[in-house]
């Protein structure tokens, strides 16, 4: 490990704590986004062309509309010990595409820490890659990103160098027709086994298993078995471009 952790490229931005083993990186990400269409978009906020009404839709039309937000605004709080035993780590991360009124509705996006390979909060599921994150302006276009956020433990188990196992157990969500109530009668269990290689890319391989339930208004009850697979990939072309 090096003297001075942040000469580590990895932790480029981080600012030691003096006297102490934590480092503190504090990311003010501020944000506008200005939308002008001739007739309804479907969506103020956004560009997502599945809103867009269409013809004979009663939303399509009504006139030019014009939106300036800055909703896509972030603040992140990451904090580490990268020198001490188990590199535990603190993370908080929030925008403000809320549900909430105003101008500027609050939404968290992480909040987690990870102590020897345990991670316990709120961030995005095992099922996901969270490496291939990337701006479009069809904020909703690339429909195999999985991008789940969600409460959850797991546990990552290096294999060696370059491959690594994650397990996760997660809080199970569910939309019944009607009205059905969800059923949760066991959290949902997560997996993925990933392959890195610095200057290559990477490729990753994930599953989901579910207990996916409802109950109607005469208590009769359903469950059944939910399952799912993911794979992902990505080559480095250069040190700025990847596929």
């Amino acid at each position: 490990a090096l003297a001075d952790p942040t000469l580590d490229p990895k932790y480029r931005g981080f600012i030691a704590v003096h006297h102490t083993p934590v480092l503190i990186k504090l990311n003010l990400k501020p944000r506008a986004d200005l939308t002008w269409d001739p007739q309804n978009t479907g969506n103020d906020d956004r560009f997502i062309p599945a809103q867009i009404p269409v013809e004979g839709d009663p939303e399509k039309g009504g006139g030019a509309r014009f939106n300036l937000n800055g909703k896509g605004s972030q603040i992140s709080l990451d904090v580490r010990a990268p020198t001490e035993p188990g590199e535990g780590r603190f993370y908080y991360r929030n925008d403000f595409f809320g549900s909430s009124g105003g101008s500027f509705p609050y939404r968290l996006r992480d909040l987690y820490g990870q102590y020897y390979g345990f991670l316990a909060g709120m961030t995005q599921s095992v099922f996901a890659d969270s490496s291939l994150r990337f701006d479009t302006v069809d904020y909703r276009g690339p429909n195999a990103l999985v991008t789940d956020r969600k409460p959850l433990v797991s546990y990552d188990l290096p294999l060696g160098e370059e491959w690594r196992l994650k397990l996760g157990l997660e809080q199970p969500d569910g939309d019944a027709d009607g009205a059905s109530e969800d059923l949760h009668p066991a959290p949902d269990s997560t997996a993925h086994l990933r392959w890195e290689r610095a200057g290559a890319g990477h490729a990753q391989a994930s599953a989901v298993a579910r207990a996916i339930g409802a109950r109607d208004a005469a208590d009769d009850r359903q469950v059944v078995f939910g399952w799912g697979v993911n794979l992902s990939a990505e080559i480095e072309l250069s040190a700025r471009d990847a596929l």
